[in-house]
């Protein structure tokens, strides 16, 4: 036990006898062998999960048989943009050298909503880059503004208050103001009251 895999080894036999002292001998005809080829890693980017409007769950299953996984990873950003900018350190690290997979994952926030992202697991195995395949998934959609207007109050012979309501959900609302005329559709004044964000 003990040898590499994927290394040619030779070998002989030693023995000792006592002659006034240790003596050594070794066998004439060293042998040499060669270890079965070593298994190599392999990391699979799987589905994501947990898919909210600004976050998800990324997925992967490392399988490391004969080498150590280290330094894993999940590399993504929007699929738009064509880059993985934004790193996220899986729930394990590292992954001991042997038989069997390892399921991790990692928790990221922060996304868009609506919004298609493309991810990544990677990794350093055999001193070599692991990454396994882009995959993609979706975060739930926008909820849109809405604004609704509501009876005036207040009424005098000159002068009234417009009311309405503004519900920004997950975007910004600008440019808010009343438009009012004698006639529908057809306004003569405005009045600018701000932006409401969600």
């Amino acid at each position: 036990t003990g040898v590499l895999c994927g290394t040619t080894y030779n070998a002989r036999v030693r023995g000792s006898y006592t002659d006034g002292g240790p003596t050594f001998v070794y066998s004439t005809n060293p042998v040499q062998f060669l270890t079965a080829s070593c298994t190599p890693s392999t990391v699979v980017t799987d589905a994501a999960t947990g898919e909210s409007k600004t976050g998800a769950t990324l997925n992967a299953t490392v399988t490391p048989n004969d080498f150590e996984v280290s330094g894993i990873q999940f590399a993504y950003g929007t699929t738009a943009s064509g880059t993985l900018g934004s790193t996220a350190p899986a729930s394990q690290g590292t992954v001991p050298a042997g038989p069997g997979s390892t399921n991790v994952n990692a928790l990221i926030s922060g996304l868009a909503c609506g919004t298609e992202y493309s991810f990544q697991v990677q990794s350093t195995s055999n001193s070599l880059p692991l990454n396994g395949t882009t995959e993609t998934f979706t975060t739930l959609a926008c909820d849109v503004s809405t604004i609704d207007t509501a009876a005036a109050s207040d009424i005098q012979r000159a002068t009234a208050t417009l009311n309405g309501t503004v519900t920004a959900n997950d975007f910004e609302v600008t440019g808010i103001q009343f438009l009012f005329g004698t006639a529908m559709g057809v306004y003569s004044a405005c009045q600018f009251l701000g932006a409401f964000a969600g």
